[in-house]
């Protein structure tokens, strides 16, 4: 099994060649943390057009590989509430 951190799911979407090229030439399945999930989106501000654009393929990305999505459905409600909370400070 093949594990990101956030910082290489990150790269990936950058297009690090050197990860694309390990992932693609391997067939061990690939996995990643609630917490990179987090980490990732507590950053993608839903007012921002390039903060959308890369919360869509975080999005897919981890929908490709959860096995389960009630988490990942409770997480995109606590970031619609921080962002929400955050306008009324």
């Amino acid at each position: 099994m093949i594990g990101l951190d956030t910082s290489a799911i990150i790269d990936l979407f950058k297009g690090n060649a050197g990860i694309r090229n390990v992932l693609e030439n391997s067939t061990e399945p690939v996995a990643a943390t609630i917490m990179s999930y987090l980490e990732l989106f507590f950053e993608i501000n839903p007012e921002n057009t390039e903060h959308t654009t890369e919360g869509r393929y975080y999005e897919e990305f981890f929908n490709l590989i959860a096995k389960k999505s009630t988490i990942l459905n409770f997480v995109r409600l606590w970031m619609n509430w921080h962002w929400t909370l955050d306008k009324c400070v």
